[in-house]
Protein backbone atom coordinates (compact mmCIF):
# COMPACT_ATOMS: atom_id res chain seq x y z
CA UNK A 1 0.00 0.00 0.00
CA UNK A 2 1.60 3.35 -1.10
CA UNK A 3 1.88 6.64 0.90
CA UNK A 4 -1.06 7.84 -0.14
CA UNK A 5 -3.06 4.90 0.45
CA UNK A 6 -1.94 4.96 3.98
CA UNK A 7 -2.38 8.55 4.67
CA UNK A 8 -6.21 7.90 3.54
CA UNK A 9 -6.92 4.92 5.38
CA UNK A 10 -5.35 6.85 8.22
CA UNK A 11 -7.85 9.96 6.95
CA UNK A 12 -10.55 7.83 7.60
CA UNK A 13 -10.05 6.38 10.72
CA UNK A 14 -9.76 9.82 11.94
CA UNK A 15 -13.25 10.52 10.50
CA UNK A 16 -14.50 7.57 11.92
CA UNK A 17 -13.18 8.39 15.25
CA UNK A 18 -14.65 11.67 15.35
CA UNK A 19 -18.27 10.92 13.90
CA UNK A 20 -18.60 8.61 17.25
CA UNK A 21 -16.69 11.01 19.53
CA UNK A 22 -20.13 13.49 18.10
CA UNK A 23 -22.66 10.91 18.56
CA UNK A 24 -21.46 10.82 22.21
CA UNK A 25 -21.76 14.27 22.88
CA UNK A 26 -24.93 14.45 21.14
CA UNK A 27 -26.23 11.50 23.85
CA UNK A 28 -24.89 13.31 26.70
CA UNK A 29 -26.58 16.97 24.86
CA UNK A 30 -29.79 15.04 24.44
CA UNK A 31 -29.46 13.45 28.39
CA UNK A 32 -28.64 16.72 29.38
CA UNK A 33 -31.40 18.79 27.96
CA UNK A 34 -33.74 16.13 29.33
CA UNK A 35 -32.30 17.25 33.00
CA UNK A 36 -32.80 20.99 32.15
CA UNK A 37 -36.52 20.14 30.52
CA UNK A 38 -37.05 18.73 34.45
CA UNK A 39 -35.40 21.57 35.87
CA UNK A 40 -37.54 24.29 34.53
CA UNK A 41 -40.71 22.51 36.63
CA UNK A 42 -41.92 23.73 39.25
CA UNK A 43 -41.23 22.54 42.41
CA UNK A 44 -44.71 20.77 43.14
CA UNK A 45 -44.69 19.39 39.45
CA UNK A 46 -40.81 17.95 40.45
CA UNK A 47 -42.38 16.40 43.29
CA UNK A 48 -45.19 14.86 41.87
CA UNK A 49 -43.19 13.42 38.98
CA UNK A 50 -40.98 11.67 41.35
CA UNK A 51 -44.00 10.13 43.73
CA UNK A 52 -45.73 8.67 40.40
CA UNK A 53 -42.67 7.35 38.94
CA UNK A 54 -42.10 5.40 42.67
CA UNK A 55 -45.18 4.30 42.84
CA UNK A 56 -45.07 2.69 39.43
CA UNK A 57 -41.82 1.18 40.57
CA UNK A 58 -43.26 -0.05 43.40
CA UNK A 59 -46.31 -1.67 41.50
CA UNK A 60 -43.98 -3.46 39.41
CA UNK A 61 -41.77 -4.84 42.35
CA UNK A 62 -43.78 -8.44 42.53
CA UNK A 63 -43.77 -8.94 38.55
CA UNK A 64 -41.46 -10.35 36.13
CA UNK A 65 -41.68 -10.31 32.49
CA UNK A 66 -41.60 -13.39 30.15
CA UNK A 67 -40.73 -13.79 26.61
CA UNK A 68 -41.07 -16.22 23.63
CA UNK A 69 -43.69 -18.48 25.53
CA UNK A 70 -45.83 -20.34 23.44
CA UNK A 71 -49.70 -18.82 23.27
CA UNK A 72 -52.32 -21.46 23.67
CA UNK A 73 -54.55 -21.45 20.68
CA UNK A 74 -57.42 -22.96 23.02
CA UNK A 75 -60.68 -20.64 21.86
CA UNK A 76 -62.07 -20.99 25.24
CA UNK A 77 -60.81 -18.30 27.77
CA UNK A 78 -60.38 -20.12 30.71
CA UNK A 79 -58.81 -23.48 29.41
CA UNK A 80 -56.21 -20.91 27.72
CA UNK A 81 -55.47 -19.32 31.15
CA UNK A 82 -55.38 -22.70 32.85
CA UNK A 83 -52.66 -24.08 29.75
CA UNK A 84 -51.01 -20.41 29.98
CA UNK A 85 -50.41 -20.65 33.56
CA UNK A 86 -49.70 -24.24 34.03
CA UNK A 87 -46.48 -23.54 31.77
CA UNK A 88 -45.56 -20.54 34.01
CA UNK A 89 -45.83 -22.68 36.85
CA UNK A 90 -43.46 -25.01 35.33
CA UNK A 91 -40.86 -22.49 33.94
CA UNK A 92 -41.09 -20.79 37.66
CA UNK A 93 -40.59 -24.38 39.37
CA UNK A 94 -37.57 -25.54 37.39
CA UNK A 95 -36.06 -22.11 38.41
CA UNK A 96 -36.43 -22.26 42.05
CA UNK A 97 -38.97 -24.94 43.36
CA UNK A 98 -38.92 -22.17 46.69
CA UNK A 99 -41.02 -19.95 44.89
CA UNK A 100 -44.70 -19.66 45.33
CA UNK A 101 -46.82 -19.94 42.41
CA UNK A 102 -49.97 -20.18 43.87
CA UNK A 103 -52.74 -17.43 42.51
CA UNK A 104 -50.08 -16.12 39.99
CA UNK A 105 -51.91 -13.48 37.71
CA UNK A 106 -50.83 -13.39 33.81
CA UNK A 107 -51.04 -10.99 31.29
CA UNK A 108 -50.46 -11.08 27.17
CA UNK A 109 -48.75 -7.76 26.79
CA UNK A 110 -49.75 -6.09 23.61
CA UNK A 111 -52.08 -7.24 20.85
CA UNK A 112 -52.28 -10.62 19.38
CA UNK A 113 -50.71 -11.77 16.52
CA UNK A 114 -50.13 -14.97 14.62
CA UNK A 115 -46.75 -13.76 13.54
CA UNK A 116 -45.20 -13.65 16.93
CA UNK A 117 -45.37 -14.41 20.30
CA UNK A 118 -45.97 -11.54 23.18
CA UNK A 119 -45.03 -11.02 26.70
CA UNK A 120 -46.48 -12.27 29.47
CA UNK A 121 -46.81 -10.40 32.60
CA UNK A 122 -46.65 -12.66 35.68
CA UNK A 123 -47.16 -10.91 39.15
CA UNK A 124 -45.71 -13.31 41.94
CA UNK A 125 -47.02 -13.19 45.88
CA UNK A 126 -43.89 -11.49 46.52
CA UNK A 127 -40.53 -8.83 45.86
CA UNK A 128 -38.94 -12.09 47.17
CA UNK A 129 -40.25 -14.33 45.02
CA UNK A 130 -39.40 -12.39 41.97
CA UNK A 131 -35.59 -11.76 43.23
CA UNK A 132 -35.27 -15.77 43.47
CA UNK A 133 -36.79 -15.88 39.94
CA UNK A 134 -34.08 -12.93 38.45
CA UNK A 135 -31.13 -14.25 40.53
CA UNK A 136 -32.04 -17.76 38.75
CA UNK A 137 -33.02 -17.21 35.98
CA UNK A 138 -30.11 -18.49 33.06
CA UNK A 139 -31.74 -22.00 34.84
CA UNK A 140 -34.32 -22.10 32.38
CA UNK A 141 -34.87 -22.93 28.62
CA UNK A 142 -32.15 -21.05 26.64
CA UNK A 143 -35.36 -19.65 24.15
CA UNK A 144 -37.14 -18.35 27.33
CA UNK A 145 -36.66 -14.84 28.51
CA UNK A 146 -37.34 -13.24 32.24
CA UNK A 147 -36.61 -9.71 32.78
CA UNK A 148 -38.06 -7.44 35.43
CA UNK A 149 -41.14 -5.10 34.91
CA UNK A 150 -39.43 -2.03 34.19
CA UNK A 151 -40.99 1.49 34.42
CA UNK A 152 -40.63 3.54 31.13
CA UNK A 153 -38.19 6.01 32.80
CA UNK A 154 -36.23 2.35 33.29
CA UNK A 155 -36.57 1.07 30.17
CA UNK A 156 -35.55 5.22 28.62
CA UNK A 157 -32.30 5.26 30.28
CA UNK A 158 -31.70 1.47 29.63
CA UNK A 159 -31.70 1.95 25.75
CA UNK A 160 -29.17 5.04 25.90
CA UNK A 161 -26.87 3.14 28.62
CA UNK A 162 -26.51 0.66 25.63
CA UNK A 163 -26.17 3.25 22.85
CA UNK A 164 -23.32 4.91 24.75
CA UNK A 165 -22.00 1.19 25.66
CA UNK A 166 -22.25 0.42 21.84
CA UNK A 167 -20.21 3.60 20.88
CA UNK A 168 -17.44 3.53 23.36
CA UNK A 169 -16.88 -0.15 22.42
CA UNK A 170 -16.38 0.94 18.59
CA UNK A 171 -14.29 3.48 19.23
CA UNK A 172 -12.11 1.66 21.58
CA UNK A 173 -11.69 -0.88 18.54
CA UNK A 174 -10.74 1.57 15.99
CA UNK A 175 -8.27 3.21 18.38
CA UNK A 176 -6.29 -0.37 18.74
CA UNK A 177 -7.06 -0.80 15.41
CA UNK A 178 -5.17 2.81 14.78
CA UNK A 179 -2.36 2.05 17.52
CA UNK A 180 -1.48 -1.14 15.60
CA UNK A 181 -1.28 -0.08 12.05
CA UNK A 182 1.04 2.69 13.30
CA UNK A 183 2.81 0.12 15.17
CA UNK A 184 3.45 -2.73 12.12
CA UNK A 185 4.21 0.46 10.26
CA UNK A 186 7.06 1.52 12.68
CA UNK A 187 8.20 -1.90 12.45
CA UNK A 188 8.42 -2.20 8.92
CA UNK A 189 10.03 1.11 8.44
CA UNK A 190 12.92 0.02 10.78
CA UNK A 191 13.14 -3.38 8.98
CA UNK A 192 13.60 -1.11 6.11
CA UNK A 193 16.74 0.51 7.47
CA UNK A 194 18.36 -2.69 8.45
CA UNK A 195 17.97 -4.29 4.67
CA UNK A 196 19.54 -0.91 3.69
CA UNK A 197 22.62 -1.44 5.99
CA UNK A 198 22.52 -5.12 5.34
CA UNK A 199 23.09 -4.43 1.16
CA UNK A 200 26.04 -1.87 2.25
CA UNK A 201 27.78 -3.84 4.38
CA UNK A 202 26.57 -7.74 4.37
CA UNK A 203 25.71 -8.32 0.48
CA UNK A 204 24.76 -11.90 1.26
CA UNK A 205 21.12 -12.70 -0.85
CA UNK A 206 19.72 -15.48 1.86
CA UNK A 207 20.02 -13.07 5.01
CA UNK A 208 18.72 -9.82 2.93
CA UNK A 209 15.68 -11.84 1.58
CA UNK A 210 14.80 -13.41 5.16
CA UNK A 211 14.56 -10.00 5.86
CA UNK A 212 12.67 -8.64 2.92
CA UNK A 213 9.97 -11.48 3.29
CA UNK A 214 9.38 -10.06 6.96
CA UNK A 215 9.11 -6.73 5.25
CA UNK A 216 6.29 -8.30 2.47
CA UNK A 217 4.45 -9.86 5.31
CA UNK A 218 3.79 -7.31 7.63
CA UNK A 219 2.98 -5.05 4.58
CA UNK A 220 0.47 -7.20 3.42
CA UNK A 221 -1.04 -6.98 6.47
CA UNK A 222 -1.03 -3.52 6.78
CA UNK A 223 -2.82 -3.17 3.77
CA UNK A 224 -6.08 -5.09 4.96
CA UNK A 225 -6.92 -1.78 6.73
Amino acid sequence: MDFKNQLASLNNLKDTVKRLENEINSLKNARAGRSNDSGNLSGDDNVVNIIDELQDRQARESNVIIFNLSESNNPNHLDRKKEETEKVTKILNSIDNTVNVTNLQLTRLGKFTHEKKRPIKVTLSSKADVLKIRKNKKKTDSTIKIQADLTLMQRQYLVELRRIKAVLTRLLVLQILFININLYRIVVTVASIVVLKLKLFFPEPKTINSVLFFIKCHQKYTSWF
